[in-house]
């Protein structure tokens, strides 16, 4: 018996061939893809995403959407969220894809936390031209990352 195992276009392929009868054939399969299973679960990749142990909540207060109607120098204010459960290696918590290219980040060391607001980042950029733009505030320790989308409205009536 022989177990070929491959990868084509995006799908693991396994062949068996045997000169057993169709029963020792099957078993034969179900050897080979059950250990392709402990391989594909015994990868780092597989290991980190299992071992995710954390989540970003929307943020604190919830509506993070913000509105510079009055044309401000700059625009200042902040993100936050509550990164809750625990994680053995740094987060990074930022936002990006704000007005004119810019992007702030901070970091959170290894720790836990169930319900305190404990990551913020703020941002002050110069005045931008007036409209709706869409940065993205995230969470992520390299292996996993969550993110929500928020709106910032420049110049333009709330």
């Amino acid at each position: 018996m022989s177990v070929k195992i491959s990868h084509r276009k995006g799908s693991l392929v396994i062949s068996v061939r045997s000169s057993r009868s169709l029963a020792g054939r099957v078993a034969a399969g179900l050897a080979g893809a059950a250990a392709v299973g402990a391989l594909a679960f015994s990868s780092p990749a597989a290991a980190a995403a299992a071992d995710a142990s954390w989540t970003m909540g929307t943020g604190y207060p919830v509506d993070q959407d913000y509105c510079f109607s009055n044309m401000p120098l700059n625009l200042s204010k902040n993100y936050n969220s509550i990164i809750s459960g625990s994680w053995d290696k740094p987060i990074t918590f930022g936002v990006k894809d704000l007005p004119g290219g810019y992007s702030f980040t901070t970091t959170l060391q290894p720790g836990s936390n169930e319900s305190t607001v404990n990551a913020w980042v703020a941002f002050n950029i110069p005045m931008q031209p007036d409209g709706v733009y869409h940065p993205v505030v995230y969470a992520t320790d390299g292996t996993t990352t969550q993110s929500v989308t928020r709106t910032l409205t420049v110049g333009l009536p709330c």
